[in-house]
Order: structure tokens, then sequence, then C-alpha cells
């Protein structure tokens, strides 16, 4: 069971998912796994095991994180070994916003950034379809008439 199901409190629901970029997220961990393990069976090996740290890294990222915006809150969740954790209840979100550059906007990815009143910033960065993730957080936190 997934972290953010886990942690729904009684009538909590979700209200939207997101999801990193398969290009800037799961194509470099494939990219970086099969130089490792070609470099593996070469007289290079060293740095094949030292390639692996990147690839190790990519997947780690793609495979345990965790986004989603409730009827009641914000949460951020990545980490295989040490678990980071960002919730902002959507009472006290000021507004998200978008940054994408031309790269991002033709392949449909960039980083969504939720403000919280005081100095709460969780930053979501290669996002898929950010804009999505965006209009959610924004439509949680007008329902709740902010």
């Amino acid at each position: 069971m997934s972290y953010i199901k886990a942690s729904l409190a009684p009538g909590e629901n979700i209200v939207a998912e997101g999801v990193l970029s398969r290009y800037f997220v799961l194509y470099p961990a494939i990219f970086w796994t099969i130089l490792s393990v070609v470099l593996l069976f070469l007289p290079l090996h060293i740095f094949g095991m030292i390639l692996f740290i990147p690839a190790f890294r990519y997947w780690s990222r793609y495979l345990t994180t965790e986004i989603a915006v409730t009827d009641r809150r914000f949460i951020f969740k990545t980490g295989l070994i040490a678990r980071r954790v960002n919730e902002v209840s959507v009472r006290r979100i000021e507004g998200a916003s978008l940054d994408q550059s031309v790269l991002g906007r033709m392949m449909g990815v960039g980083t969504v950034v939720v403000r919280g009143t005081g100095q709460d910033y969780v930053y979501v960065r290669s996002l898929q379809d950010p804009i999505k993730l965006q209009n959610a957080v924004n439509l949680a936190t007008h329902m709740h008439g902010r």
C-alpha cells in the first residue's frame, strides 16, 4: 500500500495525483542502468560500478515518489531508505505556481511550487502534466474559502 493511501484520514479523498516525468526521470534511469551494465562486462568494469550510482538515484526517485492533492492537504513523499514527506494543509496554502522551460512546455514537464503560509514551500520538479496538479491545488484551496 502506498504511503499516501495509508495516511489518509477517515473521509479524506484524493483529488489528484502527480507523476514524475518519464523523459526527465525514467529514461535517464534506463540510460544509466544500461550504460553501467555494459561497462561492467568490459575491462572498464570499475566505471560501470561508478555509473550505477546515478542509475540508482534516478530509479529510487522515480519509484518512491508519491504526489497527491486531497480535499484536505497536499502531500509530497519521496525516499527509499530515508523518507522525506512534505504535507501542507489546503487551509494553509496560499497558491501554487508553475515553472516550465521551453523544452518542458514541449514535453509537458515542469515544476510546481506550492506556497504555504509562513515559509512553507514545496518544490515538485520534473513533474509530468504540471498544470493538472497546479489546478488541483488551486481548486482545493478555493473549495476551502481561500
